[in-house]
């Protein structure tokens, strides 16, 4: 081997550390340019990720609250359904107890019962009179006598064909001749007043004697006079009035007297309607 070829071989060794030290070098430099300039990127994208994950657990929360207000409406639901249900069991088992009484009621001979639902009530004039739903194709007549329960509260004053009304006891319009007690004594029963609303009412009994002397609560119960209802139905008792007594004197002529009913007239349902079959 010459010496210039000892040269160059040693020229050409040099120059590879040269370069491979160039290349080292130029990496190390870009490996740090590149990671100055990627890091704010990979900061932002690790904050992306974080807010992200919060994000997602918001809106998690969100969907839960949303299924939970769901249910909740759900629930509201099923519990007024059942609160109407429950409603409408409890209307059922008065009705249900009204008609078993109506059921119980004692046998007229001569005399026909036909079971009648109010279907309506004027509430102006609630304590006065009310419809039902039977008329003159059930054979209804007018002034025939109105039980519940087995006690008068009224009489038929107007009827069609499919439904009559009902002048009740605190009406003017319902005047039914009455017994005192178990004396001979008769009387003519009726409302005092019109009354408006859900008051109760006053009833009279005129025509009596002014020496009769009468007990208070004396039950008072049809006469029996007339083709309109039988004799005995309980109507009413007899009450003190305004000076203490409970025969009042009227014109210096009469007696009278106030009753008070047997049973509250603003709750019923039913009703029985008892007429003659003659």
């Amino acid at each position: 081997m010459t010496r210039e070829q000892y040269y160059k071989y040693i020229k050409i060794f040099l120059l590879g550390i040269a370069v491979l030290l160039i290349l080292w070098g130029g990496y190390t430099i870009l490996k740090r340019v590149t990671a100055g300039g990627i890091s704010p990127f990979v900061n932002f994208i690790h904050a992306s990720e974080f807010h992200l994950k919060v994000l997602k657990e918001k809106i998690g929360l969100h969907e839960k609250g949303s299924s939970l207000r769901s249910d909740l409406r759900i629930k509201d639901q099923q519990i007024a359904e059942l609160n109407a249900a429950l409603a409408q069991y409890q209307g059922l088992k008065t009705e249900n107890n009204a008609l078993r009484k109506i059921l119980q009621l004692p046998p007229y001979p001569g005399w026909t019962g036909v079971v009648a639902e109010i279907i309506f009530r004027d509430p102006l004039y609630w304590n006065q009179n009310f419809k039902i739903n039977k008329g003159l194709n059930d054979k209804v007549p007018i002034g025939a006598v109105v039980l519940s329960d087995g006690q008068v509260i009224g009489r038929i004053v107007q009827n069609s064909r499919h439904t009559s009304e009902v002048a009740m006891l605190y009406s003017p319009d319902c005047r039914i001749g009455v017994q005192i007690g178990s004396s001979e004594f008769t009387g003519i029963c009726f409302g005092e007043e019109r009354i408006i609303g859900q008051k109760e009412g006053k009833i009279r009994v005129d025509y009596l004697p002014r020496d009769l002397q009468v007990p208070a609560g004396t039950l008072l119960t049809t006469s029996g006079l007339g083709d309109f209802m039988p004799k005995g139905l309980p109507v009413a008792n007899a009450v003190y009035g305004a000076n203490g007594a409970v025969v009042q004197i009227q014109e210096q002529s009469r007696g009278y007297l106030n009753a008070a009913v047997l049973m509250p007239l603003n709750t019923i349902h039913f009703v029985v309607v008892l007429f003659s079959e003659r």
